[in-house]
């Protein structure tokens, strides 16, 4: 089975004085003017070169993540995926880009009926998404051009340490020539996003998926489009905590800082084990109710509202126990607002046995 390979950006978007020097160390560095934070120390100096020249955040995160899948290639890769969270000072607002990809239309369960669930190959790839994720940022919340952010990971590529370098330098260097045939900034992305998604590199993506067992097909690439949402949100002790939907598992997270909420952490102590303990079973707790309810909310109703709500919270922290670690998957019923859900009801479909060991 393909490993699917994510990265996450998160973008802070306010006024920038220009850099009179960057700096960048292996394991700790500060600023007082801006910060790139990443994998590989090389995809962090091309976020900080885009700074440098005059860059906004959006611009170097997106030429951080495009150098990430050079430096960083085993965790992320270009035809990955990247969900990420923008907060515009300008417009004091926080929101999301969904870039996450989708299964191509022929990944159907008939089809893995008849061929079973592979354990390897390509079959399993969706929709390489990080691409026009990162042109979505630029267009909407960046000042450069792709070109411009794409140079520092075509200096890594043209070093060519491994087979693969030449072919994406090749690739990379056809988006910035389609590109070129506008003047107009915005224009010139959407163009970038066109010879990829919609022209011959689609074509050529779509020719070697079927010579190669592949399902991505044409169309999948052609009517890909990169969501822009609200955040999923909760009021944590004084801090309006954001993460994106439940096409990811972030809103897991919010649900279990409100369950902790509940419980003196400060006063317990950091790192000490009825900390760990309570923090543990308040995760368990939100992950059962991820495995039940998170799904792809363009086909499903997930009730993330429910899920969140105070009251809901409440009935599920009663089943921390203090004194005892919970050996069991326990998912609650927000919509019937009990605590838990009855199992009667797990084995109807809507999740796993509720005695699940964890």
């Amino acid at each position: 089975m393909i490993r699917r390979v994510v990265a996450a950006l998160l973008l802070f978007l306010a006024p920038l004085p220009v850099f009179a020097q960057a700096v960048s160390q292996d394991w700790k560095a500060s600023g007082s003017k801006g910060a790139v934070a990443g994998g590989g120390k090389e995809a962090v100096d091309a976020g900080l070169a885009i700074l440098q020249s005059g860059g906004n955040a959006a611009d170097a995160a997106v030429a951080t993540i495009l150098a990430l899948s050079v430096t960083d290639h085993g965790a992320f890769c270009f035809g990955g995926e990247v969900p990420i969270l923008v907060y515009d000072a300008h417009r004091k607002v926080v929101e999301v880009l969904c870039g996450l990809g989708t299964a191509p239309r022929l990944a159907t369960r008939e089809h893995f009926a008849r061929s079973g669930i592979p354990s390897s190959g390509i079959e399993p790839a969706a929709v390489p998404v990080a691409l026009d994720a990162c042109l979505t940022a630029l267009d909407r919340y960046g000042t450069k051009t792709f070109a411009e952010v794409v140079a520092p990971t075509l200096r890594l590529l043209d070093r060519k340490e491994k087979p693969w370098h030449a072919d994406l330098a090749r690739t990379l260097r056809r988006l910035v020539e389609a590109e070129k045939a506008s003047a107009d900034r915005r224009r010139g992305l959407r163009l970038a996003a066109d010879c990829f998604y919609r022209g011959p590199i689609a074509h050529e993506i779509d020719a070697w998926s079927r010579a190669n067992g592949g399902l991505i097909r044409y169309s999948d690439l052609a009517t890909h489009v990169t969501h822009v949402e609200e955040p999923a949100t909760v009021y944590y002790r004084g801090h309006t905590i954001c993460k994106c939907g439940v096409w990811t598992q972030g809103p897991y997270l919010l649900q279990t800082l409100q369950l902790l909420e509940g419980f003196d952490i400060a006063g317990m102590g950091h790192n000490r084990p009825d900390t760990i303990h309570v923090s543990i079973e308040a995760m368990k707790l939100g992950f059962a109710d991820r495995d039940v309810y998170y799904a792809d909310p363009l086909f499903e109703s997930v009730p993330l509202a429910e899920l969140l709500s105070p009251k809901y919270v409440a009935l599920r922290r009663a089943l921390i126990d203090r004194q005892r670690a919970s050996l069991v998957q326990r998912p609650g019923d927000p919509r019937g607002g009990k605590a838990l859900l009855e199992r009667a009801q797990v084995r109807k479909g809507l999740g796993g046995p509720a005695n699940d060991k964890t």
